[in-house]
C-alpha cells in the first residue's frame, strides 16, 4: 500500500475479479504450461488469490463471509 501511495496510484474496484469468475475460469482453463506441469484447480487458485488480496478488496454490500 505504501508503494501505491508513494507512486500516486490507486487500486481499482476488482470488479472483474469478484464478479466475472466464469470468464476468469475460462481463461485459466485455456492457459497451458509448457512441459508436464499440472495446473491446480481454478477454485484453489481463485480462493488463494482472494484470501491474499482480502485486505485490499472492497467490502461487498451484504458482506462476504468467505473473506
Amino acid at each position: 500500500m505504501q508503494a501505491l501511495n508513494d507512486s500516486g496510484r490507486s487500486l481499482d474496484t476488482f470488479n472483474g475479479f469478484l464478479h466475472r469468475t466464469k470468464e476468469l475460469r475460462h481463461s485459466y482453463e485455456k492457459f497451458r504450461f509448457e512441459g508436464d506441469v499440472n495446473k491446480p484447480p481454478f477454485e484453489e487458485i481463485y480462493h488463494t488469490v482472494k484470501s491474499y488480496l482480502s485486505s485490499v478488496l472492497p467490502k461487498e454490500k451484504y458482506g462476504d463471509l468467505k473473506r
